[in-house]
């Protein structure tokens, strides 16, 4: 399975769990993520269908919305929740990706 099948299916998934219809799904990862140009039902559609992949930041602000990591969006990991970030004791102004080693500025993030 790819990545973009990987995306449409779990999107897909999370989406029904959560009751939501693709217009409510639509207006409320708009509001969520902050975006002037929201998302249409449309959008949400091409996503659960393949057709289309989020861009970097927007997966970032899905993956928030609905509480799980990147990587399991993804489908590198079946693990909803995850280690995706650990910020206990951390005042340095960045998040720590303790499983793909990566720090991230958390200003990149929002």
């Amino acid at each position: 399975m790819d990545d973009k099948t990987a995306f449409a299916n779990r999107f897909a998934l999370l989406r029904n769990r959560s009751g939501k219809t693709q217009p409510e799904i639509a207006e409320e990862l708009s509001e969520y993520s902050g975006r002037k140009k929201g998302f249409s039902y449309l959008t949400i559609s091409s996503w659960e269908s393949g057709t289309r992949f989020p861009t970097l930041g927007t997966l970032v602000d899905i993956a928030k919305y609905f509480r799980v990591t990147t990587d399991y969006l993804v489908g590198l990991s079946n693990e909803p929740g995850g280690s995706q970030t650990d910020d206990a004791g951390s005042d340095d102004g960045k998040s720590h990706n303790k499983e793909a080693g990566l720090i991230i500025k958390k200003e990149n993030l929002k």
